[in-house]
């Protein structure tokens, strides 16, 4: 049972409570159907088939598609073009690519949301390209099907930019899921505190990567330590 005294600043109890699950619902008129979604903190995890066990992981992305471990997160993405494994796609592109390029992805995705598949897509280079490319490809990926699109910030740490980018993302109006609730972040695996605290307290950014390696992304332990640290819940479990 969590506790708040009134000890906590009213940012922190902000911060707290923007962090719990609750769910949200409402009639979107494009789609003629009742949306729902949570405003939880979601978790995704980057590794193999010898990643550990982890409870509350929202995804874990693999390298190719084997027999998983039973116990292992029931939402396994595999990140391949190939949609004949029967699991989830996880898939990258350049925000810088040219449009042939974005075309091939966006096609790959629509194939994959018909069939019954969940997409998530790593947009690269997201704080070197324009916003306006951004928006335009997380539009159109979006409107493709796909449910999380996250913002690979490579080395950089400027929160300027990932604001910029962000609010030209979020700007869209796509059909179904709100684009807020689609948007993700990846960040590097060191020195990118102050951009994830001003993420995930600031710009409130619902799904988060993580590596079990550490060399693409936080630790599921690092991420999660900071979480603790900035009063942001979050469902992982150790």
């Amino acid at each position: 049972m969590i506790s708040i005294t009134w000890k906590r600043t009213t940012s922190a109890l902000k911060r707290f409570q923007r962090g719990l699950s609750t769910k949200t619902s409402y009639y979107d008129s494009q789609s003629g159907q009742h949306v729902e979604y949570t405003n939880a903190i979601q978790i995704h995890a980057l590794g193999d088939e010898n990643s550990p066990t982890i409870e509350g992981l929202a995804s874990l992305t693999i390298p190719s598609a084997i027999k998983m471990h039973e116990l292992l997160p029931k939402n396994i993405l595999v990140s391949s073009e190939d949609t004949s494994h029967g699991f989830n796609i996880a898939l990258d592109v350049s925000c810088t690519a040219d449009r042939a390029t974005w075309d091939a992805i966006i096609a790959k995705s629509a194939k994959a949301v018909e069939l019954k598949k969940q997409v998530k897509i790593t947009l690269l280079d997201a704080l070197d390209a324009s916003p306006y490319d951004v928006q335009l490809l997380g539009s159109l990926l979006a409107d493709a099907g796909v449910n999380i699109l996250t913002l690979s910030t490579g080395i950089s740490t400027d929160t300027d930019a990932l604001e910029e980018v962000y609010e030209a993302l979020t700007w869209s109006d796509v059909v179904g899921l709100p684009m807020k609730q689609r948007v993700g972040l990846r960040t590097a695996p060191e020195e990118a505190q102050e951009l994830l605290e001003f993420a995930a307290t600031t710009l409130e950014i619902k799904h988060y990567d993580v590596c079990f390696k550490g060399n693409l992304a936080p630790t599921p332990a690092e991420l999660t330590k900071l979480f603790s640290l900035w009063n942001v819940q979050h469902s992982i479990k150790f």
